[in-house]
């Protein structure tokens, strides 16, 4: 099994290093860095190239939606999942235009987030050598 390399953006400090901590856990899961908003989500994405982004749609300075949509322009082959709330999500038509490409809601388990994260990385990480 090949290590999914992933960046977490929050805004909420308590969350990025309850995710750093519990994706650090897992085997095949690597997490290269945390930023606090889209606007550092897409630098830190740029110099690390993570094969995954854990990202939170409600933050300052530049949302998720947005910077999903930034970061599928300038890297699209780094896949975007969306972690928020259910009713974030629901919206498919701005899921679908920001590039989006898996999400799971924060209240789920983290074996769960680990499993929605793992199959949308897995195509592009056949495509990488390493």
């Amino acid at each position: 099994m090949q290590t999914v390399r992933v960046l977490v953006v929050d805004d909420c400090e308590l969350t990025r290093l309850s995710l750093r901590l519990a994706l650090a856990n897992r085997e095949g899961v690597s997490v290269v860095g945390v930023a606090a908003n889209g606007l550092e989500a897409l630098d830190m994405a740029v110099a690390s190239r993570p094969d995954a982004v854990l990202l939170d749609l409600q933050m300052p300075v530049l949302d998720g939606w947005a910077a999903a949509a930034r970061l599928k322009q300038i890297a699209p082959e780094i896949r975007v999942v969306a972690y928020s709330s259910a009713v974030e999500l629901g919206n498919e038509q701005r899921r679908d235009a920001s590039g989006i490409d898996a999400y799971c809601d924060k209240g789920a388990a983290i074996e769960e987030l680990v499993n929605t994260i793992r199959p949308v990385t897995s195509r592009s990480l056949q495509a990488q050598p390493r």
